[in-house]
């Protein structure tokens, strides 16, 4: 399940990059403004990384991951009505506070549900997918 958390978190973060042309057209987007938006993400990733472990190691991997998976899939599906700069720049933010927990979440799902010897081998199986040939193809 985690690994499949993964998969759609990495697909997720790659849908901006394929739409930018269309979504940079539609809505009259600078290069600046676009870039502005792209950096929200990565924004809310490093400030939330820490509330994001806290919340895993308080509320629990599996309840953590249903609050995040459910935050960032309210803030996916709203991005479909942001119609400016604020808008795209506030939901990328919340995207990437709520996937970064997938990662804390991920680490200590393997370390609770595996036994030492064997979260080496479970944690590559969870992560991958993220280091195969070719996943620079979506960046364009």
């Amino acid at each position: 399940m985690v690994s499949i958390a993964f998969v759609i978190n990495f697909l997720d973060r790659q849908v901006l990059s394929v739409l930018a042309p269309t979504i940079r057209h539609e809505l009259s987007l600078s290069q600046t403004q676009y870039g502005v938006i792209v950096f929200t993400f990565p924004l809310g990733m490093a400030l939330f990384q820490i509330p994001n472990g806290m919340l895993m190691d308080r509320a629990g991997p599996r309840k953590g991951f249903s609050i995040i998976v459910s935050a960032w899939s309210v803030a996916n599906g709203a991005h479909a009505a942001a119609r400016s700069v604020l808008a795209f720049c506030s939901l990328r933010f919340a995207l990437g506070a709520a996937e970064c927990g997938n990662y804390t979440g991920g680490l200590k799902l393997v370390a609770q549900s595996f036994p030492t010897r064997e979260r080496g081998l479970a944690g590559g199986v969870g992560r991958g997918w993220d280091h195969r040939p070719g996943r620079e193809s979506f960046h364009g």
